[in-house]
């Protein structure tokens, strides 16, 4: 697959149009422009496959997202029960 991935960016960045490389690798312009972001910003290792299993059940989140998520209703819950704790307290008194 990276040896793939390789030729194609190499025919790409020999002046190659784009969308003809990706209609002979047989793959969509969208996947075309991601192997070259990818390979743009990371080099040959960007073209490495790349792990699956960090994208969250299929949403096209990956992990650091969920995770990200996860603190911002961590914190929600925090600030409820502290709002609870000063609502109780203020209304049963001390």
């Amino acid at each position: 697959m990276m040896a793939e991935r390789m030729r194609f960016v190499i025919r790409l960045k020999d002046g190659e149009a784009m969308a003809s490389l990706c209609r002979e690798f047989g793959i969509s312009r969208k996947t075309g422009y991601k192997i070259f972001e990818r390979y743009q910003q990371c080099g040959l290792e960007g073209l490495s496959d790349r792990a699956r299993w960090l994208d969250v059940q299929g949403t096209g989140r990956k992990i650091s997202d969920s995770r990200n998520t996860f603190d911002l209703l961590s914190n929600l819950i925090d600030l409820a029960f502290i709002a609870w704790l000063v609502l109780h307290f203020s209304a049963t008194g001390p």
